[in-house]
């Protein structure tokens, strides 16, 4: 349950829990609507929790209420295996290490697809054509047809196991001539699965050798791997054989070893531990070649967590020191690639999702006291276009244009005032643009330019009190630039003029902000206007950009364009007030992080432009972040249900039903 207060998106806009009602729709965690299916009376709960965070893109916190029964959703970060003091191999795994159904159910459709290929006939000793070995899958089903009750008959164990995962129906009410159109699909789909994902034979790579490293691990023996009964190692019996799948995050049910037997002439020698008491080390002495004692290394890691008495949900963190470095960077290597079960099947990867109830969290392994260790993280919903819920207008001005004149242009006309040449020539050709189309017999625009002062123009800026003054000295030549027809009087043709007084510039003030039909166009139409104001009153800070207005009137102009980055994915801070000295009134301003290579393209000035750097990079553009639980506390709470199970709160935090 969540607190009632806590404020959520809709397709209408914010709403709190208390609010919502069945029907609304919310977002999830992939900005698609999530229909709220129910919703309970509000009750007043004596077990609320506080989740503390840093709110996104910006250092200030924020915070939600939960009840300890709460369901949260996370991600894990900083989870990436590395090497420490050369030999030891760092990662992490799941405190309960047991079977993962629906993997190892796919492993298994891996390992008979795997089979099936290898038993397909090969003409001249080359791998056979995707068509053979769906003739070959075909004759064995029609093989299978003829005696399916036959044990001896091909692929009698694995439709019974195909029986079995039926969980839609009762498999019992069809007998093997019905289920066997759908048994045979089945196959052809793996197959195709399976096919998409080989490696190709020899033959079929590119023979370049400048760009191939020939490594070779068993010089001195044959390789080991073989030995492994996991069904993810590779086959040394087919060089093409390739794993498709990843470890999933769901939790783990009942427990099955998946570990062969390692030789007994190669056990490990536990060692004392040096690391934190979240870590175990294993000390493996080991022939340098012999790859076959991975299998001592699964056997050595500990089938339960140590720091926790019950079923954590969670991981912890392992360490194993290898007998030398060549060792633990063959580990590496293993655990960071497709082949990290020869190794751990549990490993734990960066962005894994985890979901529990609160209290589960709270006396997991994840929850430790040091903040700079703790792996399991509240996360948000990926910045990405939103488009409008209403069709998009027709927008009446040039959306790059109306971002420089909301930055630089003058309230009552189309002038523009700047110094950069880019500025004019831009101009200069939105003009000519406009006159290729204007109307048989009109007069055409012209681009009027009038020197505003020149370089080394000093002028004082007197504070309202008048005690003190600021002295600004200009460095470059300024220019006003007006769009004008080319005859006099209020009914000549001038789209620029008449466009800015339709969208409700009536020449007094600039409070109108971004007009609707730019706010709701299309994303490039928004990006040009994003691109204009950066280029008039952005400013590039190193990997990012600020956006600032210094007057009331304009204020509005800072909300839309804040509202307008965020529509098109640009992550941004909240807008921020600041009030300067000897001026009346204050700046407003916000940062654009990631998401600003969007708008590159539009960008005019040189000085403006990222040039290739990425922006953000700052902790403050991070998309996941530390979390922090209060004591218990009372408030009035409300459980509602969410299609989905996942939506948002108010700044795009992924929350749960």
């Amino acid at each position: 349950m969540l607190a009632t207060d806590t404020v959520v998106r809709t397709t209408l806009g914010q709403k709190t829990i208390g609010d919502l009602n069945v029907g609304d729709r919310l977002f999830d965690d992939n900005d698609m609507p999530a229909v709220c299916t129910a919703v309970d009376d509000a009750q007043i709960r004596p077990n609320v929790r506080t989740i503390t965070y840093k709110n996104w893109n910006t250092k200030v916190d924020t915070s939600f209420e939960c009840t300890s029964n709460h369901i949260i959703t996370m991600k894990s970060y900083g989870v990436k295996p590395r090497i420490e003091r050369e030999r030891s191999v760092v990662w992490y795994a799941r405190c309960d290490r047991t079977k993962l159904e629906e993997e190892v159910a796919d492993l298994n459709w891996d390992q008979l697809m795997n089979r099936l290929y290898l038993e397909t006939p090969k003409e001249n000793e080359r791998r056979p054509s995707d068509a053979n070995i769906h003739e070959y899958i075909d004759s064995l089903v029609a093989q299978w047809l003829v005696a399916p009750t036959d044990s001896n008959s091909p692929l009698f164990v694995e439709f019974i196991e195909f029986k079995e995962t039926l969980t839609d129906t009762d498999p019992n009410d069809f007998d093997e001539e019905s289920l066997a159109p759908i048994f045979r699909e089945t196959l052809h789909s793996h197959m195709d699965d399976y096919l998409e994902y080989m490696m190709p034979e020899q033959d079929d790579v590119p023979d370049d050798d400048d760009d191939v490293l020939d490594i070779d691990l068993d010089t001195i023996r044959p390789r080991k791997f073989q030995k492994l009964t996991l069904p993810s190692s590779p086959r040394s019996s087919d060089p093409s054989f390739r794993p498709t799948l990843t470890i999933r995050s769901s939790s783990p049910t009942k427990h099955t070893s998946q570990a062969a037997p390692s030789s007994p002439t190669h056990q490990p020698v536990p060692s004392s531990s040096q690391e934190s008491s979240h870590a175990d080390t294993i000390q493996l002495l080991r022939d340098e070649d012999d790859m076959d004692k991975f299998a001592a290394v699964r056997e050595a890691l500990p089938s339960v967590c140590k720091n926790f008495s019950g079923p954590c949900k969670t991981f912890n963190r392992l360490s194993v020191r290898f007998a030398n470095v060549r060792q633990a960077q063959l580990a590496l290597s293993l655990l960071e690639g497709d082949h990290f079960r020869v190794i751990d099947p549990f490993v734990v990867r960066n962005g894994d999702t985890w979901t529990m109830m609160l209290r589960e969290y709270q006396e997991s392994c994840a929850n430790v006291s040091n903040r700079s260790n703790r792996k399991l993280k509240l996360y948000r919903a990926p910045l990405m276009f939103v488009p409008s819920e209403t069709p998009a207008a027709p927008v009446p001005i040039d959306p790059y244009y109306l971002g420089i004149w909301l930055g630089d242009g003058s309230k009552t006309g189309s002038t523009i005032t700047g110094t950069d040449k880019e500025t004019k020539a831009f101009i200069q050709a939105y003009v000519d643009r406009l006159n290729s189309t204007r109307p048989p017999g009109t007069p055409p625009l012209i681009l009027i330019e009038i020197l505003s002062h020149e370089a080394g123009y000093t002028t004082t800026l007197q504070h309202p009190s008048g005690r003190t003054s600021e002295t600004i000295t200009s460095t470059m030549d300024c220019f006003h630039w007006r769009i004008s027809s080319t005859v006099q009087g209020s009914n000549a043709w001038n789209p620029v003029l008449h466009g800015l007084r339709d969208l409700g510039f009536t020449g007094e003030d600039k409070s109108v902000g971004i007009p609707d039909c730019y706010m709701n166009a299309d994303e490039d139409t928004r990006l040009a206007v994003l691109a204009g104001l950066i280029d008039s009153d952005g400013t590039l800070w190193g990997r990012f950009y600020m956006f600032t207005q210094m007057t009331y009137q304009h204020k509005k102009i800072v909300d839309d364009a804040h509202k307008l980055a965020t529509s098109c994915g640009i992550a941004c801070s909240p807008i921020g007030q600041v009030n300067i000295k000897n001026r009346r009134e204050p700046r407003w301003q916000f940062y654009l992080y990631k998401g600003c290579e969007k708008f590159q393209h539009h960008l005019l000035m040189p000085r403006k432009k990222l040039n290739g750097l990425k922006p953000g990079g700052m902790t403050v553009n991070f998309d996941a972040r530390v979390f922090h639980v209060s004591d218990p506390h009372q408030q009035e709470c409300r459980a509602v249900s969410i299609s989905g199970d996942l939506f948002q709160l108010a700044n795009r935090t992924v929350a749960h039903n």
